[in-house]
């Protein structure tokens, strides 16, 4: 693999566990908003701690719905966290999204409104950046530590040459600038 197609399976796996933090990161004000009986909600979350909530509470009352909720969105934790070392992690927290996708319309499709659509634009978002973490992960399997590290260096090269043109650019007069543009 070469280093700029590493440098873009390493950019897409990046993503992909940036999307999975906001979506702990919605699901867990989610959970509070249900837990003061909040008539609003973030799109951009898991919808099972919100569903455990609600069993936990029925059944166990509200320290087992915080229980059963957290345990939910500790598993999407678990998978962010430990995804960087273990990335097969990005493969779990996509079958668990798949899961929660489901759920997700098995329970409100016979509530259907018009936030219907901005849910699945959201998941359909965020179930794209897991998918291409996935196919991310895969292609990665088998880089060594100088595949990676050689690739790395090659990002800064190209960072720093970025860099240095356009603070150069910056520091020009003004009519050599506009002379540039027109050439």
């Amino acid at each position: 693999m070469s280093n700029s197609e590493l440098i873009r399976q390493a950019l897409k796996f990046s993503r992909a566990r940036g999307n999975l933090l906001l979506v702990i990161v919605f699901s867990s004000v989610n959970l509070f908003l249900a837990a003061t009986d909040s008539t609003i909600s973030f799109p951009f979350s898991a919808v099972i701690p919100i569903v455990a909530f609600v069993i936990g509470n029925a059944f166990g009352g509200m320290a087992a719905a915080f229980a059963l909720a957290f345990l939910c969105i500790a598993s999407y934790l678990f998978c962010w966290e430990f995804s960087k070392k273990f990335r097969v992690l990005m493969l779990v927290a996509l079958i668990f999204y798949v899961v929660d996708s489901a759920v997700y319309g098995f329970i409100f499709l016979s509530e259907f409104d018009s936030s219907f659509f901005i849910q699945l634009a959201f998941r359909a978002w965020v179930l794209y950046y897991l998918v291409t973490g996935t196919t991310a992960w895969f292609n990665l399997r088998g880089t060594t530590h100088d595949q990676i590290s050689a690739a790395e260096n090659e990002a800064a090269d190209s960072a720093a040459k970025i860099e240095t043109e356009n603070a150069l650019k910056e520091i020009l007069p003004e009519e050599e600038k506009n002379e540039d543009e027109n050439n």
